[in-house]
């Protein structure tokens, strides 16, 4: 019968966990009754082992005994001579069983060959069908086998068949067939039974598999010395393609529900984790966690989970894909559950980062995108208790940032936004907005000068029309260090609104284009606009207007701003050099009769220390470049705007015109050069003036409010 038995495990091996495991003691995963009666042989029938049966077949010569001396008591023994096909066996009276359920079967044997092991299922109908479930070495030692068996739909009974098919001896005892009883989930919420592989189902962890597949060679070990207690092993070498695993029994999830997973590992190369969903139409999916780095130590891994519709249950693949070895073990998978909102209002889970998920900060998240080498660090002592900690050792572009889960907001709303932090290079804070059409909307809300030491940011935004929920990314995008804590995200309710929507046209270097073809459209409209003037250097430059044409500007009602003196990068500068640069330009309009309290932040470059400075020198309000609309309540000093440059049509400009007017917001416009492309020195920077008259044309058929930069600034709320 081996040839049949071969046949069927193709058949049947999907409906049995086939599996060879050698071992000298094992204690089965919890009490339960053998099945099997007489199962150790030590009640004789005549000349056989009580409840027992002698088989054979095919072309050999075969001599059975009974009793002889066995592992314990009595044992049964086959020897074959002039083998040429077929197989020898005992086998015990067949039991019943239930479909659909697993039961652990184990014996003894001591052979001088190999031997395999298969199972005879006996089905309602009257057949028989066989699965295979694997090869013991002969080794003329005493050797316990154990595999467990799920039953296939149909079945009744079962018996095991441990056959000698060649010429050798083959003697067994000390059957076992128990239904298995799993372990009692974890008081602590954990979904994987037997999470840190301490409880042994014969010579496997209970509730644990082995996979492999591929073109490798691999050896499985348990149990081994673990992160706490037992751990599995898997040792890999001569790997041409694919992977083998360790992995815990499916166990049922809820569709839609977020579940934190972790597991420590102990591995000489890298390896990777990913989660096996299991559908309620039967079949798998995949997803990909993450990559654990080779370290040859300890390393606790973590990933939340959440659950695709139609999923059913999971298990996941801890994967070892290359020569090298992995070690497993202290496995969790639970629920996650949102702590308690703040009774202050605090619309932030876990805003001072204390309650940890696995590694991380219970619901908080960890991002990083472009070419850096970006490490996160949690917990770190903080400003208070525990923070969160990004080390960008090597930065080419991208960003890092830690971020809390999306909380719910209301559009229209006011949000009070704070946080504290210490950073070493320069950091900025944007808000994530997710929209109701599942698109992402970003609100640049400040940026903050590195210096090592803790300090509170504090800003606010208004939800856009559309908005469903929120997050903030506090971001590092240079080398250095930036650590997060004491976050809060207060709703204020109904943000103020103007009476109407409104735009501001400001035109930033005082380029001769705007004075000579931007201007023209302006006037003939009645628009005011605010200029924004590079004071030294600049007015006996052909590119630039002169001294008389800023002075003519303002004589004719538009808006002179300030620039600073030589348009550098502010941040780069020094605070002393940075003060002459904002205190200067404002002294030099003065020496032209020109009074203002407007700033424009070259390159649109700031952070807290250039607005500190900035409200020194006596301006009221200065604009930034960061993306946006503005509301009554918004920060004076880092205003938001939209940047009209060579590349932006007129379409998009009529849509943020429709929002401002649409949402009651103030529109801010950031244009450069007016000259006809590409007739000028900086192609990004500027505009065809037909853009400027559409955009004019635009505004008046929409009858929307004009004002200049100074203008707005005076209608904030203080």
């Amino acid at each position: 019968m081996k040839k049949s038995f071969i046949f069927n495990r193709l058949l049947f091996g999907g409906a049995v966990l086939s599996a060879v495991f050698l071992v000298s003691s094992r204690t089965s995963h919890a009490a339960s009754t053998n099945l099997i009666v007489n199962p150790s042989l030590e009640t004789a029938n005549g000349s056989l082992p009580a409840n027992w049966s002698q088989g054979l077949w095919g072309n050999n010569t075969t001599a059975f005994e009974y009793p002889v001396a066995g592992h314990t008591g009595n044992a049964a023994k086959v020897t074959v001579t002039a083998y040429t096909d077929g197989d020898a066996k005992w086998y015990f009276d067949n039991v019943p069983v239930t479909a659909g359920t697993v039961y652990d079967f184990s014996d003894w044997s001591n052979a001088s060959v190999n031997t395999d092991v298969s199972v005879r299922f006996h089905m309602a109908d009257g057949t028989d069908s066989y699965a295979w479930l694997g090869t013991v070495p002969g080794t003329n030692t005493w050797t316990q086998f154990y595999s467990p068996i799920t039953v296939p739909t149909g079945v009744v009974s079962l018996t095991v068949f441990h056959v000698l098919g060649s010429n050798g001896s083959l003697m067994v005892d000390d059957y076992s067939l128990t239904q298995f009883i799993p372990g009692p989930i974890d008081p602590a919420g954990n979904l994987v039974s037997n999470p840190s592989l301490e409880t042994l189902r014969g010579n496997l962890p209970s509730g644990w598999t082995k996979g492999q597949w591929g073109n490798n060679t691999t050896a499985f070990e348990y149990p081994v010395a673990g992160h706490t207690g037992n751990a599995a092993k898997i040792t890999m070498n001569s790997h041409v393609d694919g992977d083998a695993k360790w992995y815990f029994d499916n166990v049922p999830v809820t569709a839609g529900t977020v579940y934190d997973f972790s597991d420590w590992s102990n591995a000489s190369v890298n390896t990777d984790v990913s989660v096996r969903f299991h559908m309620a139409d039967g079949t798998d999916s995949y997803a990909w966690l993450g990559t654990v780095p080779g370290t040859n130590t300890w390393t606790q891994f973590y990933s939340p989970i959440t659950v695709p519709t139609g999923v059913v249950s999971l298990t996941v693949f801890h994967v070892l894909g290359s020569n090298g070895s992995l070690m497993v073990d202290d496995y969790s998978l639970t629920q996650f559950i949102p702590g308690p909102i703040d009774p202050a209002g605090n619309l932030v889970s876990n805003p001072s980062l204390e309650t940890l998920r696995g590694n991380l900060p219970s619901g908080w998240t960890k991002g990083q995108w472009g070419n850096n080498t970006t490490t996160f660090s949690y917990p770190v002592a903080g400003h208070t208790g525990n923070a969160a900690k990004i080390t960008v050792s090597a930065y080419t572009d991208g960003d890092a940032k830690w971020h809390f889960k999306d909380v719910p907001v209301t559009a229209g709303n006011l949000y009070a936004f704070s946080n504290w932090s210490n950073a070493s290079a320069d950091t900025a804070v944007t808000a994530r907005v997710h929209m109701t059409d599942g698109t992402d909307q970003y609100i640049g809300l400040g940026r903050l000068t590195g210096t090592n030491a803790w300090k509170q940011f504090t800003a606010s935004f208004t939800a856009p029309v559309g908005a469903a929920s929120v997050s903030i990314f506090h971001l590092i995008s240079a080398k250095g260090t930036l650590l997060v804590d004491d976050y809060s995200l207060l709703d204020k309710g109904v943000a103020p609104k103007f009476a109407e929507g409104m735009i501001s046209f400001t035109f930033d270097d005082g380029y001769r284009s705007v004075y000579t073809n931007g201007l023209p459209i302006l006037d003939k409209a009645g628009i005011k606009s605010t200029q924004a003037i590079i004071t030294t250097g600049t007015y006996t430059d052909p590119a630039y207007m002169t001294k008389d044409q800023v002075k003519a500007m303002a004589a004719n009602g538009h808006e002179i701003a300030s620039h600073s003196r030589t348009h550098p990068d502010l941040v780069t500068l020094s605070l002393a050099k940075a003060t002459t640069e904002i205190t200067g330009s404002k002294s030099d309009l003065l020496g032209l009769g020109i009074t203002t309290t407007s700033f424009m932040y070259p390159l649109g470059s700031y952070n807290d220390s250039i607005i500190s400075l900035v409200k020194g020198a006596g301006y009221k309000g200065a604009r930034s470049t960061d993306l946006g609309y503005n509301s009554p309540s918004s920060d004076p000093y880092r205003l938001l705007s939209q940047n009209v440059n060579s590349d932006v049509s007129i379409g998009t400009i009529k849509g943020w015109i429709d929002k401002a007017v649409a949402d009651k917001t103030w529109l801010i416009l950031t244009l450069h050069e007016q000259a006809v492309l590409p007739n000028i020195p900086d192609n990004l920077y500027s505009n065809d003036p037909a853009i400027l008259q559409q955009t004019v044309d635009y505004v008046k058929s929409k009858s929307m409010k004009t004002v200049t930069f100074g203008e707005g600034v005076s209608m904030l709320v203080k």
